[in-house]
């Protein structure tokens, strides 16, 4: 018996690694809806009314300056995962918007204005 890129090839090996590694690190995805939900981001954004740019919400959260690029990853992650959308219409900046379509709007909001936690979404 070979190894497994002579037994399967590289198609299948990259499919199991690419399987492993989102296995191994799928609590990276509720981790940053937690987080999210703990600091209030949707919250901010939809009492804001309109998009938001992404430094306003740093102000409204209290992000120190050290914890910027911190808190830009965790936005950039739940922007890939659909919670937020990005808005390339702020001012002619570039800014954020909660993501009422898809997941954003199920775990934002139950349809009738009730911002629910994840406890009970």
């Amino acid at each position: 018996m070979g190894s497994f890129l002579e037994e399967f090839g590289a198609k299948e090996l990259w499919q199991a690694h690419d399987r492993i590694w989102n296995h191994a690190l799928s609590y990276i995805r509720s981790m940053c809806l937690k987080c999210a939900r703990e600091l209030g981001i949707e919250d901010i954004i939809h009492s804001h009314g309109k998009p938001i740019t992404l430094s306003q919400v740093e102000t409204a959260l209290r992000i120190p300056p050290a914890r910027s690029a911190c808190f830009r990853q965790l936005i950039r992650l739940l922007v890939h995962l659909e919670y937020f959308s990005q808005i390339s219409d702020v001012g002619g900046r570039r800014g954020w918007g909660w993501g009422w379509g898809g997941a954003g709007a199920v775990v934002g909001d139950d349809g009738h204005g009730d911002r629910r936690g994840l406890s009970t979404a």
